[in-house]
């Protein structure tokens, strides 16, 4: 029995949707139901009853249901209280960023923590994607913030979800396509599109050609760049289109008077931010960090 076992648990028995339950766990419904059907195996006993169209609680789900909450509830309590003590001693944690969610969640994420613990040094630098694998393979970083699609199934790290953002299409107010009510991805694969060098973000343009490829279409990408201010000047200069994330929306802001944001559906554009550390690694620090930006979400 393991505890994220018992957190899969106190999910679906609160939802009583397995799909929703995993949704809000970040797992594949396949994951949440072998980790209840581990449970019960274990225990032996049947937790949900399950059924095409309803699952309910058992009478022995119903039982453990209360008393396995406030199991999880007590031990978050005592980590979070074991992990203060543990910062208050001191230390320094080493944090990557991504220049743009760094420059979006700074001062709501990093400055309250600092100051409630002013004798934890922080030494937060700027990486691409690439650099914060590295150096966090390497032990250079504690901890990275990054989008989970950058892992692109690096060995050697953990990750844990901070927030799912989507992704949008920015161009000119005065673009034939800026006053649709739908993306036309017909129209936008026949659309110069700014891109992202491979050697800067490995993985985005992978993901513009995804979000292209469940909408039936295919990027037209004429550019590739070192940044995404440089996407948003080319973007506001008329050079073409940008795909960008939501959580960026700091970068794109600047031109409001010039570029509009139109929100992509689907799948494909549903992305993570998650923090991440080398896999074996434990740091009370940067524990009570992810803890307390989490918290805030």
């Amino acid at each position: 029995m393991y505890l994220q076992q018992l957190q899969y648990f106190v999910s679906a028995a609160e939802e009583l949707n397995f799909s929703k339950a995993a949704r809000q766990l970040y797992i594949s419904q396949s994951a949440l139901s072998y980790g209840i059907a581990s449970l019960e195996n274990e225990w032996g006993i049947k937790l949900f009853h399950r059924s095409k169209q309803l699952v309910s609680l058992t009478e022995a789900g119903e039982v453990l249901y209360p008393e396995i909450k406030s199991i999880l509830k007590k031990l978050d309590a005592s980590l979070q209280f074991a992990r203060k003590k543990s910062a208050d001693m001191g230390g320094e944690l080493r944090i990557g960023f991504l220049q743009t969610l760094l420059r979006t969640h700074f001062s709501s994420w990093i400055v309250p923590f600092q100051l409630k613990n002013p004798q934890t040094r922080l030494d937060i630098t700027v990486h691409s994607p690439w650099e914060i694998n590295r150096d966090i393979l390497s032990g250079t970083l504690d901890l990275g913030i990054t989008r989970l699609f950058n892992l692109s199934g690096e060995e050697g790290i953990e990750w844990d979800a901070l927030y799912e953002t989507g992704c949008v299409i920015v161009m000119r107010e005065d673009h034939p396509l800026a006053k649709s009510d739908k993306l036309d991805f017909e129209q936008l694969s026949k659309t110069p599109l700014i891109g992202m060098q491979d050697d800067v973000s490995p993985s985005w343009n992978k993901l513009v050609e995804s979000v292209f490829a469940e909408n039936g279409g295919k990027p037209n990408i004429i550019h590739s760049v070192k940044s995404v201010d440089v996407v948003a000047a080319m973007v506001a200069g008329g050079a073409g289109i940008g795909l960008f994330q939501s959580s960026c929306q700091i970068v794109y802001a600047g031109y409001e008077k010039e570029l509009v944001a139109i929100p992509i559906e689907g799948e494909a554009a549903r992305q993570l931010v998650v923090a991440i550390w080398k896999a074996g690694t434990e740091n009370p620090i940067r524990n009570m960090l992810v803890d307390a930006i989490k918290s805030q979400l």
